[in-house]
């Protein structure tokens, strides 16, 4: 039932959601660069739900790349599987972290090859007709202390 009425208010109201301020907070978002072969690149940042209703992320978009997908990884038997999502739900007030190893975004089939300084522009779509648009630097996570959490067990 919830789902209808979600869907009937969002027919009832197409205006009316225009004016509220954006519930969706966006910080440190970045692009992990990849080879330029890659045909792919992970992208992470903290999602805040600044509002008093939960939120859904129902995709992304970028001009950086063909498509965007939220994806999940998952550990199962000690093998990293890529689950995509088909949403993101923020309650009320929760921070989720898209990070390596948890919830993240792919940008699929990239254009061209992105180097650490480049940006990549955004746009997330949340709770049926809402954009928010962000710019996200691409970083070389691979030198500072990020490499102690490396380990590979064979």
């Amino acid at each position: 039932m919830k789902a209808l009425l979600r869907l009937f208010l969002l027919f009832a109201l197409p205006f009316a959601s225009q004016a509220h301020e954006s519930t969706l907070q966006v910080e440190d978002a970045w692009v992990r660069e990849a080879p330029p072969t890659a045909r792919v690149l992970g992208m992470f940042m903290q999602l805040h739900n600044a509002g008093s209703e939960e939120l859904v992320i129902e995709g992304a978009s970028s001009p950086v790349c063909e498509r965007v997908e939220i994806h999940r990884t998952v550990i199962e038997e000690g093998v990293a599987r890529m689950i995509p999502q088909e949403e993101l739900r923020l309650a009320p007030g929760q921070t989720l972290s898209l990070e390596p190893g948890s919830y993240h975004l792919m940008l699929i089939g990239p254009h061209q090859a992105l180097r650490a300084g480049d940006e990549v522009k955004l746009l997330i779509q949340y709770d049926g007709n809402h954009v928010q648009r962000i710019v996200a630097p691409v970083r070389n996570d691979r030198g500072g202390d990020m490499d102690h959490s490396h380990h590979h067990h064979h």
